[in-house]
């Protein structure tokens, strides 16, 4: 037997074999799942982070009802012969002279103090009628003084312009462990009567102790955490 014809048998031997394998190949993997593809997005990542939330201020939330008071105030007393009186009009019942002071009043941990300018009145002895728009205190709670200014009668001018007629004060933390019942004074009065520049009936002056007799006039209320 030749070599060709050798080779000729052999070819045609091994030619059904590789079509058969061709044919397997093509269906490889039918009916199996596809392998896994990595997932990709366009879309942003959700953001991380947070809003915060306002402050809500919560110490009001638990006040009871206030305690009010009410004061009339002078730094000093004259006769009315100290005074050239024009009339003798005593001195008004319940006027404190020098400081006015509440009773002692318990409290968990909240004391706040609103004082309000009240009006004037008549100044003993003289029949004058004093006149301010703007009122300075100095209150008191435990160890620790604020001097404030109010205006009465909502002045377009003068020390008090633009001010409001009460202010609220915050002594809460007079109020720490082991406090025992607090107390509000109110002292040191001033206004801005013009009685220095000879003009006891008008106001818009420069703020001054009151002179002698004279009132000022105003309210407290005070607030607490703890049932009265």
């Amino acid at each position: 037997m030749s070599f060709n014809k050798f080779n000729k048998i052999i070819i045609r031997s091994l030619t059904p074999l590789l079509l058969l394998a061709s044919l397997s190949s093509l269906f490889v993997g039918c009916g199996s799942a596809p392998a896994p593809v990595p997932a990709t997005s366009s879309a942003p990542a959700a953001s991380m982070a947070t809003t915060q939330q306002p402050l809500v201020a919560t110490a009001g939330a638990n006040l009871n009802g206030a305690y009010n008071y009410s004061f009339q105030l002078q730094n000093s007393t004259l006769s009315c012969n100290d005074l050239s009186a024009k009339g003798s009009i005593p001195t008004p019942n319940g006027v404190s002279v020098g400081t006015f002071t509440t009773a002692p009043i318990s409290t968990d941990n909240i004391f706040k103090v609103t004082l309000s300018s009240g009006s004037y009145t008549t100044i003993p002895c003289t029949g004058f009628t004093e006149v301010y728009s703007c009122l300075q205190y100095t209150v008191t709670v435990g160890t620790e003084s604020q001097t404030v200014l109010v205006s009465y009668g909502n002045p377009q001018s003068g020390p008090c312009k633009g001010l409001p007629s009460s202010i609220t004060l915050d002594f809460s933390h007079q109020a720490g462990p082991g406090h025992g019942a607090l107390a509000v004074k109110v002292s040191q009065p001033q206004s801005d009567n013009c009685h220095t520049w000879g003009y006891p009936s008008q106001a818009y002056c420069s703020m001054a102790p009151l002179y002698p007799n004279y009132i000022g006039a105003g309210s407290l209320a005070i607030f607490t955490n703890m049932a009265k």
